[in-house]
């Protein structure tokens, strides 16, 4: 049985956001000032591909599990969208 290992730190709320792209090494666009800030919980997750950063916290990555992978994200739904 796999055990997901993934350290909660605390939650914050978000008023602006920059997502970095851990595999370009980059921002993976211009810092958006959020109308609603969301929230972001702060984790220290093992074994894991990190592919977003935000504030240097991890924002999405990969886990393994059982014979797959799941990804995870900790900001908030909102700050993913781009206006059109």
């Amino acid at each position: 049985m796999d055990v997901v290992q993934i350290t909660e730190v605390d939650r914050i709320r978000l008023a602006d956001v920059q997502f970095v792209n851990r595999v370009k090494g980059a921002p993976s666009g211009p810092t958006r000032v959020l109308e609603t800030p969301v929230d972001m919980l702060r984790v220290i997750p093992s074994d894991a591909n990190i592919i977003h950063e935000v504030n240097g916290w991890p924002a999405s990555f990969w886990l393994p599990v059982g014979s797959g992978q799941v990804l995870f994200t900790t900001v908030g739904p909102d700050a993913w969208m781009r206006p059109r």
